[in-house]
């Protein structure tokens, strides 16, 4: 899946990759979470995979809904996390790109403690 825009000078295309890669990094950036639920690092190193796998994506008519789970940090209000990210995606993603991101669907999997 990709994003296209056309004009007079040629076309756009923004590929699923980038789109899950922004989100990724915003999620990372926020304060409170530990990380996307399933971007094991070395896994992804191994498989060669992106945060596509962990972030699903869905394009309708220009508008963007994304869906990811998240692990966050004891201690931290999962609610307000959650609202932070969604805050933040929205910005990235329509700063960035252009788009404007409908939903983004925040799934608290996990509460990670430190030892």
């Amino acid at each position: 899946m990709s994003e296209v825009q056309s004009n007079a000078q040629g076309s756009l295309k923004v590929s699923k990759g980038v789109i899950a890669d922004i989100v990724s990094s915003c999620v990372k950036e926020t304060e409170g979470v530990a990380r996307v639920s399933g971007s094991n690092e070395i896994v992804r190193r191994l498989a060669g995979s992106k945060n596509e796998e962990t972030i699903k994506i869905a394009l309708i008519d220009d508008v963007l809904s994304v869906s990811f789970g998240v692990i966050i940090k004891n201690g931290y209000n999962a609610v307000k996390t959650a609202e932070t990210i969604q805050e933040n995606v929205k910005n990235a993603v329509g700063s960035m790109l252009g788009l404007t991101v409908a939903k983004v669907n925040v799934n608290i999997v996990n509460v990670e403690f430190s030892q």
